[in-house]
């Protein structure tokens, strides 16, 4: 499990066990965006960037090292 807010405390991005980051806005506990992460069986991690986008990182299936930027 990953989480991080963003740069104003406005939005949370997390990343859990069932590969799917989801980006919450944490004054109505509403889902605002979802998507498949990385898809290895290590944990993958999810940071808030200062320019609003999110910065990831995790494994393939066969035990790549990944990163991704993500625009919110």
């Amino acid at each position: 499990l990953s989480v991080s807010w963003n740069y104003n405390g406005s939005r949370i991005v997390t990343s859990c066990k069932d590969k799917i980051f989801r980006v919450i806005d944490p004054r109505t506990s509403e889902v605002i965006q979802s998507g498949t992460g990385h898809q290895g069986g290590k944990p993958a991690r999810a940071i808030y960037l200062r320019d609003g986008r999110i910065f990831s990182t995790g494994f393939s299936k066969m035990a790549e090292r990944q990163y991704a930027v993500w625009d919110e």
